[in-house]
């Protein structure tokens, strides 16, 4: 089953994103803070989770971190605002499966995503 945890403060994109997803077969869960975020890495069990860099309470570097940090890693997808090289890189650095940019086109994000719950599938398999 695919399962995603996406992590959003802006309310209309957080609906786009879980309407666009649950549209193309995925279980999902919403938040938009870290904090919340946390809590659902350990209670939904995501096998994927798609966040924000800028969300409250935790930054979405600290959501990397944790998510990785599990037994059977959760892969990333990070969202930014702004293009900002170091950042990418530490993401990627960190084990960030993907790292797109706002204003993002939400048929290559939904390209994106699947392709990394593949690749993780074929890893596990």
């Amino acid at each position: 089953m695919k399962k995603l945890l996406i992590v959003e403060q802006e309310a209309v994109i957080l609906e786009i994103l879980n309407q666009r997803f649950l549209a193309d077969g995925w279980t999902t869960a919403c938040c938009s803070d870290g904090k919340t975020a946390i809590s659902l890495i350990d209670s939904f069990q995501p096998t994927l989770l798609l966040t924000n860099i800028l969300i409250p309470f935790y930054s979405g570097i600290e959501l990397l971190q944790a998510a990785r940090a599990k037994t059977n890693p959760i892969e990333v997808v990070i969202l930014a605002l702004l293009i900002d090289d170091d950042v990418k890189n530490q993401c990627y650095e960190m084990g960030a499966a993907a790292y797109l940019t706002k204003p993002f086109d939400l048929e290559i994000l939904l390209q994106e995503v699947n392709k990394v719950a593949k690749t993780k599938q074929s890893i596990l398999h």
